[in-house]
C-alpha cells in the first residue's frame, strides 16, 4: 500500500519506528445538503446526514476514514473504524 509506505517513510525522518503504535480516534456530523437522496438523523443534536470516524496518527496524517449514518453512537463507530485498519497496522 503507498500509503503504508509514505507514513512509514515520513516517522522514519521523525527518528520513530516505521509503524505508529498511539493515534487519535475524532469524529464529526455532516449536514446533509438538498440534493442528498439517503436522510438520517442524529438523535441528541437532530443533525440530518452523515458522520465520519477517522483515526489520526500524532505527526497528523489520517490512518483510518469510515462514514456512517448520522444516528450512530461514538461508542459503536469507533470499533468500526478500529477494525477497518487492524490488518494494516496491527501494533495498534
Amino acid at each position: 500500500m503507498i500509503r503504508r509506505l509514505l507514513v512509514a517513510m515520513t516517522r522514519e525522518l521523525h527518528c520513530k519506528k516505521p509503524s505508529p503504535t498511539v493515534v487519535v480516534v475524532d469524529n464529526k456530523s455532516i449536514q446533509k445538503r438538498k440534493l442528498t437522496r439517503y436522510l438520517n438523523v442524529m438523535p441528541a443534536k437532530r443533525i440530518k446526514g452523515r458522520k465520519r470516524h477517522i483515526i489520526n496518527k500524532m505527526i497528523g496524517f489520517m490512518v483510518g476514514l469510515v462514514v456512517h449514518r448520522a444516528g450512530i453512537q461514538d461508542r459503536d463507530g469507533a470499533p468500526r473504524v478500529l477494525k477497518s485498519i487492524r490488518g494494516t497496522y496491527p501494533d495498534l
